[in-house]
C-alpha cells in the first residue's frame, strides 16, 4: 500500500489526522520525512548539476558556433554577390569593346 502513494500525498495525509494522541507522533514522522525527502533532493541535485552545466555549457557553445557561421555566412555572401557584380561588368565591358572593334574594323 505504501508503493502506491506518493511521498507528497502521505505528508498530507498525515497532516490531515486530527487525533490528539497522534500528533506528537505525526510530526515526528513528518519531520523524519521532510529530513529524508531534503536530503535525498540535495544528492540529486549534487549529482544532477555537473550534467546540467554541462548541458548547458554545450548549448552555450553550440549558440555561438551557430551565430559565427551564420556571420561567415552572411560576409561571403556579400564577397560572392560583389565578385559576380565584379565579373558582370568586366563581361560587359569586354563586350562593348569587342563590338566596337569589330564595328570599327
Amino acid at each position: 500500500m505504501a508503493n502506491g502513494i506518493s511521498d507528497s500525498n502521505f505528508l498530507l495525509g498525515l497532516k490531515g489526522i486530527e487525533d490528539d494522541d497522534l500528533q506528537g507522533p505525526v510530526q515526528e514522522a513528518v519531520a523524519l520525512a521532510n529530513t529524508q525527502l531534503s536530503s535525498s533532493v540535495d544528492a540529486t541535485v549534487n549529482k544532477l548539476a555537473p550534467a546540467v552545466l554541462k548541458m548547458q555549457q554545450d548549448e552555450c557553445n553550440n549558440n555561438i558556433q551557430y551565430e559565427i557561421e551564420r556571420e561567415e555566412m552572411k560576409a561571403l555572401g556579400g564577397l560572392v554577390a560583389n565578385f559576380i557584380r565584379d565579373i558582370n561588368k568586366n563581361s560587359a565591358g569586354r563586350r562593348t569593346s569587342w563590338v566596337c572593334h569589330i564595328c570599327y574594323d
